[in-house]
């Protein structure tokens, strides 16, 4: 008798707890927009638009946000933590086998598919930013450039769609969990607090980064400086007159008037 009433015994009652702190949820919604307007700057208006310059900007903005999120993936909260993004292909077998069953696990952070998806993510955002700037500095890296681009809105756009089948189909809120922070779980899981104030740290380096370039672009030359460093930094290719010959010029021409 004991022993039936024992098994029979109910687990943690679900509650709403915080999950995702603020600068995760920051980094989420402001690396969605930033990809999406420097994609749109360069595939519907094009590098001689006035507005190019600012995809380059944005790029690079992305890439920083990238490394200060990897740095948080160290020292954040639990479920924005690297342990918590370890992958398993034994695992993710399982998790797209439950998806079609009511008998799925319950993830309280990123689930396997996810993990694998932001994984991807970072690594593709960085390589943009480096193949960037080096296609900017003159190397042969356009193509590659593009083609990555492409492969991001891609995974991006399957990444959508996995979160709208999965909110119609357990309708736990799941979209809007990364706006206000809470999921339904077991309060045993729940971060101790939001990180307000490494939020706005977040908000204030990448304003400052983003900035800095936007204050310190020359359209005359198509280049900028790198914040707090100072040297030049050129937001075209080099190619001819265009931005590199405008901003080779300005360098000379700093260097004449030294002497």
């Amino acid at each position: 008798m004991d022993q039936k009433l024992s098994s029979a015994t109910p687990g943690p009652v679900k509650q709403r707890i915080l999950v995702w702190d603020i600068p995760v949820r920051l980094f989420h919604w402001l690396l969605a927009g930033g990809f999406l307007a420097a994609y749109y700057i360069a595939k519907f208006l094009g590098e001689e638009s006035a507005a190019f310059p600012y995809h380059a900007m944005l790029g690079l903005t992305l890439g920083l946000m990238v490394l200060l999120r990897l740095v948080w993936g160290f020292i954040g909260t639990r479920w924005a933590r690297f342990s918590e993004l370890l992958i398993y292909p034994g695992e993710l077998i399982a998790y797209f086998r439950g998806i079609f069953s009511s008998r799925g696990k319950e993830y309280t952070g990123h689930n396997p598919a996810t993990r694998w998806t932001v994984l991807i993510m970072f690594a593709l955002v960085l390589a943009l930013g480096w193949t960037g700037y080096q296609t900017a500095a003159g190397g042969e890296l356009e193509s590659v450039h593009g083609i990555l681009a492409n492969i991001l809105l891609a995974v991006s756009g399957v990444h959508v769609c996995g979160v709208v089948f999965h909110a119609l189909r357990k309708r736990d809120g799941i979209i809007l969990s990364m706006v206000h922070g809470h999921k339904q779980g077991d309060p045993g899981d729940a971060i101790k607090g939001s990180h307000a104030l490494a939020g706005v740290a977040f908000l204030a380096l990448i304003g400052f980064f983003f900035g800095s370039l936007a204050t310190s672009f020359n359209p005359a030359t198509g280049s900028t400086k790198w914040p707090l460093i100072g040297t030049l930094l050129l937001l075209g290719e080099s190619e001819g007159e265009g931005y590199a010959g405008g901003a080779n010029e300005q360098q000379e021409s700093s260097e004449s008037d030294g002497d």
